[in-house]
C-alpha cells in the first residue's frame, strides 16, 4: 500500500518534483559522461601501452649478455599459462632493440628511433588493424616492411611504398643496415612515440640473434581482466622451473638486477602491464581522481538541493500530511511514504541521466578529433571509443538513491511528527 501511494502522489503532484528530478537527472548525466569518458581515455591508453609492451602480461629474459637475451624455451611458458589458467586471448612474439642510435633514413633525410620492434605477424595482425593508421596498415607487411609514426613520416617526407634504410647496432655492438618497405603510417602518441615495428625474423637476423628466438613473450587478455593476478598465477606455475625476478618488481628495477646477473646466467621476470606503465600508470591514476572527486563534489550538490527543495515539497503539502494522518496512518508510515516518493526520484532520474549520458557519449565518439596532439593517446583512430562502464553506473545509481533517500529523511520525519489538528489548520 506504501509504494502505491509513494507513486500515486508522484503522478498526481508531479509538477512539484520537476525540479527535483531535474536535478538528480543531471547527477546521474554526470556520472555517465564523465565515468564514460574516463574509462574510454583509460582503456584507449591501455590498449596502445599493451600494443607496444608486448601485451597485457610480457615475459621477458634477461641476461649478463645482451646477444643470449631470448626466451629459450617457450613450450615451458606456454604449459604454464595453461597451468595457471590465464585467459589469453592472443599471443605476441617480439624482438625489441633498444640502441637510442637506431635511425632511419630517406632521401637526404634521418630519424631516431627509440624503440625498434620485431613483431610476429602471424599472430599480431589482427591486433594491429585497431592501430590508428594515417595510411597503408600492417595487412601487407612482410619480412622487408615497416611500420612508423606519422611523425618520422613527416620529417622524412616519406610516404607508404618507400624504402628506408635502417641504421642499427647488432648485440655485438657491430653497425648493420636493414633496407625497408614503409608499408603503413599510424598517428603517433606522445609516450609511445619514437618506435617503429618491423618482423620478428628480419630484426632478429640484423640484431646478430637466431632468427625464429623471441625476446618477450606476451598475452593479450579479455577487457575487464585482472592482469595483476593472472601474472602472479602465471609467475607461482613458473616458480622453480625458471630463475625468475621477485614478481612485483617495476621493470626499471629488474634492469638493475640483471647488470648484476653472474656470468653466463639468465633471469625471467613476468610483468603485468601495470609494472610496465610508469608516469602513464599516473595519467590513469589521475584520471580516475578526477572522475571520483567531481562525482562525489556532485553528488553532494545533490544531497543539499534534495533537503532544500524536500522542505518546501513538505511546506506545500502540510494540509495532505494532516489528512493523511487523520485516516489512521502512523508516523513511520508517512515518513516511509516520503521516502518511497524519494527513492522513486532518484530511481528515475539515474536512469534518465543514464540515457541522457548515454546519448551525448554517443554523439561525441562521431566527432573526428584529428590530430590534435593532446588527445591523441586517449583517443581511438581519432575518436572517443567510449563504453558503458557498468560497474560505475551501478555505484552511480544506488548513490543518487541514497542521496534522494538522505535528503529527503529530515523533512519526511519532521512531517510525519506534526499532530493530525495542527497539520490540517496550517496554511501553506
Amino acid at each position: 500500500m506504501i509504494f502505491t501511494i509513494a507513486l500515486r502522489n508522484l503522478i498526481r503532484q508531479r509538477e512539484r518534483f520537476v525540479v527535483l528530478f531535474v536535478t538528480l537527472l543531471l547527477g546521474g548525466w554526470l556520472f555517465v559522461v564523465l565515468m564514460g569518458t574516463m574509462d574510454s581515455f583509460s582503456q584507449s591508453l591501455r590498449d596502445r601501452a599493451s600494443r607496444y609492451f608486448s601485451g597485457d602480461i610480457a615475459v621477458t629474459t634477461y641476461s649478463d649478455n645482451p646477444g643470449r637475451r631470448w626466451i629459450q624455451n617457450e613450450a615451458l611458458i606456454r604449459d604454464a599459462v595453461k597451468a595457471a589458467s590465464v585467459p589469453a586471448q592472443s599471443w605476441t612474439r617480439r624482438s625489441i632493440n633498444f640502441d637510442q642510435n637506431t635511425t632511419l633514413f630517406f632521401a637526404g633525410t634521418s630519424q631516431g628511433q627509440r624503440r625498434l620492434i620485431g613483431v610476429d605477424w602471424s599472430l599480431e595482425t589482427e591486433a594491429f588493424r585497431a592501430m590508428d593508421f594515417v595510411s597503408g596498415g600492417p595487412e601487407s607487411m612482410a619480412q622487408d616492411g615497416i611500420l612508423i609514426s606519422d611523425t618520422a613520416a613527416a620529417k622524412l617526407k616519406a610516404r607508404v611504398g618507400d624504402d628506408l634504410l635502417v641504421l642499427m647496432a647488432t648485440k655485438s655492438g657491430q653497425k648493420n643496415t636493414m633496407n625497408l618497405t614503409i608499408r603503413g603510417i599510424f598517428r603517433d602518441a606522445s609516450f609511445f612515440g619514437y618506435s617503429s615495428y618491423v618482423d620478428i625474423r628480419a630484426l632478429n637476423r640484423a640484431m646478430g640473434l637466431p632468427e625464429d628466438s623471441a625476446a618477450e613473450i606476451g598475452l593479450l587478455l579479455p577487457n575487464g581482466s585482472d592482469e595483476a593476478s593472472a601474472a602472479s598465477r602465471l609467475w607461482h606455475a613458473l616458480d622453480g622451473r625458471l630463475s625468475l625476478v621477485p614478481f612485483g618488481t617495476a621493470e626499471e628495477d629488474a634492469s638493475d638486477i640483471m647488470r648484476q646477473l653472474p656470468e653466463g646466467q639468465r633471469i625471467t621476470a613476468v610483468f603485468p602491464l601495470s609494472a610496465r606503465l610508469g608516469p602513464i600508470q599516473a595519467i590513469l591514476d589521475a584520471l580516475a581522481i578526477v572522475a571520483w572527486s567531481l562525482n562525489t563534489l556532485f553528488l553532494v550538490i545533490v544531497l543539499v538541493g534534495v533537503n532544500n527543495t524536500y522542505r518546501m515539497i513538505v511546506f506545500e503539502r502540510t494540509r495532505e500530511i494532516g489528512t493523511m494522518r487523520a485516516l489512521g496512518m502512523n508516523r513511520g508510515q508517512l515518513a516511509l511514504v516520503f521516502l518511497v516518493e524519494a527513492g522513486f526520484l532518484g530511481l528515475g532520474g539515474a536512469l534518465a541521466g543514464w540515457l541522457a549520458g548515454a546519448a551525448l557519449l554517443w554523439v561525441a565518439s562521431l566527432v573526428d578529433f584529428g590530430d590534435n596532439v593532446l588527445m591523441a593517446m586517449f583517443l581511438e583512430r581519432g575518436h572517443l571509443a567510449w563504453s558503458v562502464p557498468w560497474a560505475g553506473l551501478v555505484a552511480a545509481t544506488a548513490s543518487l538513491v541514497a542521496a534522494a533517500l538522505l535528503g529527503s529523511g529530515g523533512p519526511a520525519w519532521r512531517a510525519a511528527s506534526w499532530r493530525p489538528v495542527d497539520a490540517l489548520r496550517h496554511e501553506a
